[in-house]
């Protein structure tokens, strides 16, 4: 095959299909983890409207478009502010890649966009983790983020009465036992925790007339770092803390239903809480509208996690020990140009921008309780 052997062929196939950063998903059954990814990439093509970034789906779509046309749903059919509704989750039955594209707008793709996977994986495989070793290691290497995807509902309610079915115990476990810095190559990770459905207490830290004006967003990140006390603990003591990154950043999945009460709900902690348990209604003073907020910015964090390799990389291959332009890049620029292709340094210049203005614009609840990136 003279200079295309079949490993050469192997190892190129590999860069096209493997993504630049890859997300690991982990919570409970039914959290809503496919509905943030369907909110997300809505939510993310409105942040970077004003630039040249552009977010497509690839590959295996089908849950994230239904999870999209659902949320559509309950707003596109007939009702009244205060009505009560039920969502309906579907559970994760296997390990499912969630691939996203990041193209430039106007530009022609080299041999493929940047590419983030996101890596839904399901409660029982973390609470069964050691049957299928060599899987899982390789998914936990190759996750530069983990998202913790938390249910508000269960964990605020009734002083977190279900809040057990958030899996903590079963999470913590598996961070602790897989994710050990100095056993993995890629051992640095952004782990965020995201608490899901926070319409309600969003509401109740806006309202003025509230008894929790001001406060019940902090309440609900004050609840997560107790829920997890454990882990919290173990991703920043002292060994640990220049590894793992960490952030809590709640967010709206819907906008305009919120969390109302419990159904047949029998006040006991074992009693498992299902969709049918839980009755939600549509938000009033015409906000009954579906309007997700903040559910780019697990996607956001974990492209400025990645930025600083972005950009270490396309310096490394673009420039020599001199600082001066290598002959091979300008020549690449050149035919990219002359193509009209997208090119490392039109990626790492909307980047750039788009971080610098979103950081700027925040007005999120995000905390960030220990910042292991620079």
């Amino acid at each position: 095959m003279g200079l295309f052997t079949k490993n050469k062929v192997k190892e190129e196939i590999k860069k096209i299909i493997e993504p630049d950063i890859q997300v690991m998903m982990l919570g409970s059954r039914r959290v809503g983890k496919t509905s943030i990814l369907a909110s997300m990439k809505r939510e993310f093509n409105e942040v970077t409207k004003e630039t040249k970034l552009v977010l497509t789906s690839d590959g295996n779509v089908t849950a994230i478009n239904e999870a999209s046309e659902t949320m559509k749903a309950y707003f596109a059919k007939a009702h009244n502010p205060l009505d009560e509704i039920k969502l309906d989750d579907n559970a994760t039955k296997s390990f499912v890649n969630y691939d996203l594209n990041i193209d430039i707008a106007g530009k022609k793709r080299a041999v493929r966009p940047k590419k983030i996977r996101f890596l839904d994986c399901p409660g029982e495989w973390i609470r069964d983790a050691d049957s299928k070793p060599k899987e899982m290691g390789e998914a936990i290497e190759k996750s530069s983020v983990i998202i913790i995807a938390i249910d508000s509902v269960l964990m605020m309610e009734k002083d977190g009465l279900y809040n057990r079915q958030n899996n903590m115990l079963n999470v913590t476990e598996f961070i602790k036992k897989h994710m050990r810095p100095d056993e993995l190559v890629n051992g640095h990770k952004m782990v965020l925790f995201v608490p899901l459905k926070c319409e309600k207490y969003y509401h109740q830290d806006k309202d003025a007339d509230s008894k929790y004006y001001g406060k019940r967003m902090k309440e609900l990140r004050d609840c997560v770092k107790d829920s997890y006390s454990e882990l919290f603990a173990y991703l920043c003591n002292a060994e640990n803390r220049k590894y793992f990154t960490v952030a809590i950043m709640p967010i709206l999945t819907l906008g305009g239903i919120e969390f109302d009460h419990f159904k047949d709900a029998d006040g006991s902690d074992n009693m498992e809480i299902t969709s049918d348990s839980l009755v939600y209604s549509y938000c009033g003073k015409g906000e009954d509208v579906y309007k997700p907020m903040f559910c780019e910015q697990p996607l956001m964090y974990s492209l400025l996690y990645e930025q600083k390799k972005i950009d270490s990389d396309y310096y490394k291959n673009s420039f020599n020990n001199a600082g001066k332009k290598k002959m091979s890049a300008k020549l690449k620029e050149w035919y990219y140009e002359k193509h009209n292709l997208a090119t490392d340094e039109e990626f790492n210049k909307e980047l750039n921008n788009l971080m610098g203005n979103y950081k700027k614009n925040d007005n999120s609840y995000v905390e960030i309780v220990q910042n292991a990136i620079f």
